[in-house]
């Protein structure tokens, strides 16, 4: 937590100016979606609703977002063990349907199921 929110807090503009950073630090502060949040919620609590200003925030704020749930359903798609099942449902549900397709196949002689544990025949 220390690593990763204390260095967005304080380049947020929250604690201190972001006119009095460096440049360098300046542009580091542009990919932390801290310092649009910030200015959006300084813009609203002190002169209220400046569109000028709450659209382009919150537009940034959205392209994160989106940026963000994309990257993350790549890397969990590729890093999960089932990601070769795509399409195909997972789940208690789909075991139960699965267990009573395998039940209903593997019928005996005069309909006597092989499995009763999932089929009540």
């Amino acid at each position: 937590m220390v690593v990763t929110f204390l260095p967005a807090m304080m380049l947020s503009g929250f604690i201190f100016d972001l006119r009095s950073m460096p440049a360098a630090v300046r542009a580091i502060t542009y990919v932390l979606p801290a310092r649009y949040f910030v200015a959006l919620l300084q813009t609203v609590f002190l002169a209220g609703n400046v569109w000028s200003v709450v659209l382009p925030d919150t537009a940034i704020l959205g392209a994160m977002v989106i940026v963000l749930l994309v990257l993350s359903r790549r890397v969990t798609r590729r890093s999960s063990p089932e990601a070769r099942h795509v399409g195909k449902p997972r789940g208690i549900s789909a075991l139960i349907r699965k267990e009573s397709l395998r039940c209903s196949r593997t019928r005996g002689p005069a309909g006597a199921s092989s499995c009763r544990r999932f089929c009540n025949a």
